[in-house]
Parts: C-alpha cells; sequence; structure tokens
C-alpha cells in the first residue's frame, strides 16, 4: 500500500493569525461597495482593476487605495485578486497578489459576490467560525 501524502498548506510566519487562512482558503470576498462593512484588521480577497498609483478598481467600479508594503511587489498592470488586511473603510493591505491577467470577467465576479450576500444561501458561503 502506498501511504498518501497530506497537502502542505503555505504557511506565513510573519502575520499571526494569517496562516489559517492559506490552509482553509477562507475569507471574505469584498467590492468596494462592501469594504466598509467589514472590521479594520479583518483578512478580505478584492479582485478588480489595477489603476494608476496604488489603487484597484473593484469588480463593482468602485477604488479601493492599497497600502503599500516592502513584502509585497505588486503587477504592474491587469486583474489581480489582493487577500490582505482591512486598513479602514477604503484600503487595504496586501498579504498576497495574485495576478488574473487580463481576460477575467469582473461582471461575472460581482455576480457571483451578489449571490454570496442573498441571505437565502450566504450560510454555504461563510467561514466555518461564522456558521457556528
Amino acid at each position: 500500500k502506498k501511504k498518501k501524502k497530506k497537502f502542505k498548506y503555505h504557511k506565513v510566519e510573519k502575520m499571526a493569525g494569517i496562516a489559517e487562512y492559506f490552509e482553509t482558503g477562507l475569507f471574505e470576498r469584498v467590492n468596494a461597495a462592501s469594504l466598509s462593512s467589514v472590521a479594520e484588521g479583518s483578512i478580505v480577497a478584492v479582485v478588480g482593476t489595477l489603476k494608476d498609483g496604488m489603487v484597484i478598481e473593484a469588480s463593482d467600479g468602485g477604488s479601493i487605495r492599497i497600502i503599500e508594503t516592502d513584502t509585497i511587489t505588486m503587477p504592474s498592470s491587469g486583474i489581480v485578486e489582493i487577500l490582505g488586511s482591512v486598513e479602514n473603510s477604503s484600503a487595504v493591505k496586501p498579504i498576497r497578489v495574485t495576478s488574473f491577467g487580463d481576460n477575467f470577467d469582473l461582471k461575472n465576479y460581482e455576480g457571483l459576490l451578489t449571490v454570496m450576500k442573498d441571505p437565502a444561501v450566504s450560510h454555504l458561503y461563510a467561514p466555518p467560525k461564522a456558521m457556528a
């Protein structure tokens, strides 16, 4: 019998409490409008188009400021997902940035966010702590 290998999750050692988000992949997905309803320090994912400076045009067309860090290299353009901590109602400090290229459909993604927030099904998308 071959022993099955366990999947090893990416760990982030520098920021306490962040590793669990990478292990589970569960964090709130937000757009510019919903960012203001999330508590400062919470970990969120935002998808949008990089604009001049440290700004992302989120999937709903609103702007979110990106707090510059020494540990993250931002792509020069394109559509990205930023996993980061909420600094205030209009800014996120990135922990991880993933480039989605130029052909990602932001309109469909915004539709997904709308479905995820629908009270009839939102429990299906809630992190386990929120369901307890």
